[in-house]
């Protein structure tokens, strides 16, 4: 697997789109959100897309480092959204996601 950058953030269309939906407030605590979290984290090969971002605080985004719990809420609450997943589906089963390194 090719060594990433940490972090692409999502184009501006994708980030609003995210703000918006999730009204502006961090997934994980209900605070305001100031950033778009990447709850599979682009370093091990998430996708900077709508389905792959959350409205997130900075200290939660900070708190989420090596975090499984925030991962699988994360990916709940996308889940509970209506957001489809198909796409980590496929990435982990193609080796695209290095779930190891969460």
């Amino acid at each position: 697997m090719r060594k990433r950058s940490q972090s692409r953030p999502l184009l501006p269309a994708a980030h609003l789109a995210v703000m918006r939906r999730d009204n502006y407030f961090c997934v994980y605590c209900d605070n305001l959100a100031d950033v778009v979290d990447h709850v599979i984290p682009y370093r091990i090969g998430g996708r900077s897309i709508r389905t792959n971002g959350v409205a997130c605080c900075t200290r939660c985004n900070m708190l989420k480092r090596g975090n499984r719990t925030m991962v699988v809420y994360g990916l709940t609450y996308l889940a509970i959204k209506g957001e489809s997943l198909k796409w980590l589906f496929n990435d982990i089963r193609n080796g695209l996601i290095d779930m190891d390194r969460l």
